[in-house]
C-alpha cells in the first residue's frame, strides 16, 4: 500500500506541475488523432454496376466481381476506405448514381449527355466497339447507308451515342431489352440484325450463353473506341476530391505493375497504351 500511495502521489504532483497550456495542447493533439482515426475508419463508399454479367469486367458471379470491380475496390482500399458493390439493372444503376446516393457506377463509357451530370475516372479499360452479326450474315459495313432498314439491339441503360445518328436518321430501328444476353438471343433468332458492343464483352457474353460461339462474327469496320470508367455524380459531396484520390491510386497501381497483374489474373489482354489515349 505505501508503494502505491507514492506512485499516485508522484503522478498527481507531475500532473499538477504541468502548465494549463501544455495540458490543453496535449488534449487537443489526442482529440485530433482520435477523430482522424474515426474519420478514416468511417470512410466507406458504395459503387453500383449492372446485375447482368458483363465479363470479364463486372458481374456478381465473376471472381472478385470481375476485372474492373477488383481494380475499383483495390484503389478505394488504397485510399484507406471501405467499399461495397451493389448489382442492379443497368438503368437502375445509372439512376442510383445520378441521384448521388452512391459514390458512382461502372463500367460506363463517356458520352455528351453523361458528361453533363457526371465526372469520369481515368479509363480502367478500353475497347473497340463493333457490330456483331450472325456468322452467315451477308451484311457489310463501309458506310452508314449499308445498314438501311436493319434492326439494332442495345440494352436499356447503355449509351446510344455511338449509334444515335443511325437511329435519328432512320437508318436503323432500335430494340432495347433489359440485358446484353437477350440482344444476342434476338440476334441468333433473326429478330434483330446488329448488336454493337465492345469485342471482349460481346465474345464473353456469347461464350457464356451459346454452345457454338462461332455462330457470330464482328463486322470489320470499328464504330468507335470506348473507355470504361467509374462515373461519379457532380452532386456527390467532394466528388472531384474523391475522384482525384481514386485516379492517383489507379496511377500508382499502373506504375507498380499491379494493373497488368490484375488483367492477367482475369485472363484479359492488356490493350495497347495508344488505345487509352484514343478513348473519349
Amino acid at each position: 500500500m505505501p508503494a502505491s500511495k507514492n506512485v499516485n502521489t508522484h503522478i498527481a504532483l507531475r500532473w499538477g506541475s504541468m502548465r494549463p497550456t501544455t495540458v490543453f495542447r496535449q488534449f487537443m493533439l489526442l482529440a485530433i488523432f482520435f477523430f482522424a482515426l474515426v474519420a478514416q475508419a468511417e470512410e466507406s463508399y458504395i459503387v453500383v454496376t449492372g446485375a447482368d454479367s458483363n465479363p470479364p469486367f463486372s458481374g456478381p458471379e465473376l471472381p472478385q466481381g470481375g476485372l474492373i470491380t477488383e481494380i475499383i475496390r483495390e484503389a478505394i482500399a488504397r485510399m484507406g476506405a471501405e467499399s461495397q458493390v451493389e448489382y442492379l439493372p443497368w438503368n437502375h444503376a445509372y439512376r442510383r448514381a445520378d441521384s448521388a446516393l452512391v459514390l458512382g457506377a461502372y463500367p460506363y463509357v463517356k458520352d455528351a449527355e453523361r458528361l453533363q451530370h457526371f465526372f469520369f475516372s481515368t479509363p480502367l479499360y478500353v475497347t473497340v466497339e463493333r457490330f456483331f452479326v450472325v456468322h452467315d450474315s451477308d451484311i457489310t459495313f463501309s458506310r452508314d447507308s449499308d445498314l438501311q432498314g436493319l434492326i439494332l439491339c442495345r440494352p436499356l441503360g447503355y449509351s446510344l451515342e455511338s449509334v444515335n445518328h443511325l437511329i435519328e436518321q432512320n437508318v436503323v430501328r432500335l430494340w432495347a431489352p433489359n440485358d446484353l444476353a437477350t440482344c444476342f438471343q434476338l440476334l441468333a433468332a433473326g429478330r434483330v440484325n446488329l448488336v454493337p458492343i465492345g469485342e471482349e464483352t460481346g465474345y464473353s457474353v456469347i461464350a457464356e450463353n451459346f454452345p457454338a460461339p462461332d455462330d457470330f462474327k464482328v463486322l470489320t469496320k470499328p464504330i468507335q473506341v470506348n473507355g470504361y470508367h467509374l462515373m461519379v455524380s457532380k452532386e456527390y459531396p467532394h466528388a472531384t476530391e474523391i475522384l482525384q484520390r481514386f485516379d492517383d491510386e489507379v496511377m500508382g497501381m499502373w506504375n507498380e505493375g499491379r494493373i497488368a497483374a490484375l488483367y492477367a489474373k482475369h485472363h484479359t489482354a492488356l490493350p495497347p497504351v495508344e488505345m487509352f489515349h484514343l478513348a473519349p
